[in-house]
């Protein structure tokens, strides 16, 4: 599902990833997980950051960053840096509740293995 929905780009995805854990707002969380706990702030995103905690060349960062303003899923701010737009919020939360759903399966089965 991520990589159709990246159209197989998940260095992509993984920038787009590291723009969402650093939000500040509470705007994409509120669209995409109506129920969930907010997640902490990593901190403004510049392309140099970005490209420091992906370990993504810079230039690359600044094509995907490209590719993902396109698409209209991220915009740059002047304080804070890129951010994740309510257009990819909404156009995500599919495939972000099914991650979620994925990871909550590899727990329990996690849980389970360290049962006595």
């Amino acid at each position: 599902m991520a990589r159709q929905q990246f159209g197989g780009d998940l260095d992509a995805m993984f920038i787009l990833c590291v723009i969402l854990a650093s939000e500040d707002s509470t705007t994409w969380q509120d669209a995409a997980f109506d129920t969930l706990d907010r997640l902490p702030r990593m901190g403004s995103t510049n392309t140099a950051s970005i490209a420091l905690a992906t370990g993504i060349p810079r230039a690359t960062v600044q094509r995907k960053l490209a590719d993902l303003t396109a698409r209209g899923w991220i915009e740059r701010r002047p304080v804070t840096g890129w951010s994740m737009t309510p257009k990819a919020a909404q156009e995500l939360r599919g495939l972000a509740l099914e991650t979620l759903r994925y990871l909550e399966v590899i727990v329990t089965a996690l849980r389970k293995s360290e049962e006595p």
